[in-house]
């Protein structure tokens, strides 16, 4: 298996080879090199990968079977990828020569992405606030994380936990909530704006509320049903 690195980007292949072939070779006739279609097949999928600024990119192609034989392509060798292919994680690229005998074949491959993200420091319950003790960061490949993760840490401090995380587990958004500061049936103070000038209202809240979630809340003096954004602990601005 061969080994590229790129300081943009990341990906790994390692896996089984798919065949189609168009023409074989028999004989005395020229035959292509194998290791040709494996460099072309690296180079393309670097080339094509999405650069991720501060990441670094890891290639691995899988070898073609050494027993197979094919027509040497008297053109330069066609890199290009199948179908529904993923440009990062398991994927596969298909090499193919255009003539004069034509032939196709698709190699397994895998593409990793490697990025400094957060991960949890130790054993963490669920409704946990998380501190800045909980979480540390570590290069990992990020190629299989497609819900998103969190690149900096500070921003996870005071977040809850929805769901109990063993040590060492990527945090990811569906993991955390930021941390409800208005609750449903509790009075709020509903801020408005008229130019330069604020008006403060008695409210009380219709729903439970993180910061800068968008709620509905009821205005106290006309019973009015409104909507607004939490902006801290018992407070709402008004939309508008």
């Amino acid at each position: 298996m061969s080994v590229v690195k790129n300081s943009s980007i990341i990906r790994l292949i390692p896996g089984f080879i798919l065949l189609t072939l168009c023409a074989a070779v028999y004989g005395a006739e020229p035959v292509q090199d194998l290791s040709e279609i494996q460099r072309t097949a690296e180079a393309y999928l670097i080339n094509t990968a999405q650069l991720h600024a501060g990441a670094e990119t890891t290639v691995s192609v899988n070898a073609p079977d050494r027993r197979l034989r094919l027509a040497r392509c008297d053109q330069p060798l066609e890199a290009f990828m199948p179908p529904a292919a993923r440009h990062v994680g398991a994927t596969s690229v298909g090499i193919r020569c255009a003539g004069p005998r034509t032939w196709t074949i698709y190699l397994q491959a895998k593409v990793s992405l490697w990025q400094t993200v957060a991960v949890t420091n130790r054993a963490l319950s669920r409704g946990d606030l998380l501190k800045a003790g909980d979480v540390r960061l570590q290069k990992t490949d990020v190629s299989y994380l497609t819900g998103g993760y969190f690149e900096g840490s500070e921003e996870l401090v005071g977040q809850s936990l929805l769901r109990p995380l063993a040590p060492g587990v990527v945090v990811t958004p569906n993991m955390v909530r930021p941390p409800i500061v208005v609750r449903r049936g509790e009075p709020v103070v509903l801020l408005s704006s008229a130019g330069n000038l604020e008006v403060r209202t008695r409210g009380r809240a219709l729903a439970d509320g993180a910061m800068g979630q968008r709620i509905d809340v009821e205005n106290s003096r006309n019973k009015k049903r409104l909507h607004g954004v939490v902006a801290g602990r018992g407070l709402v601005r008004m939309d508008g």
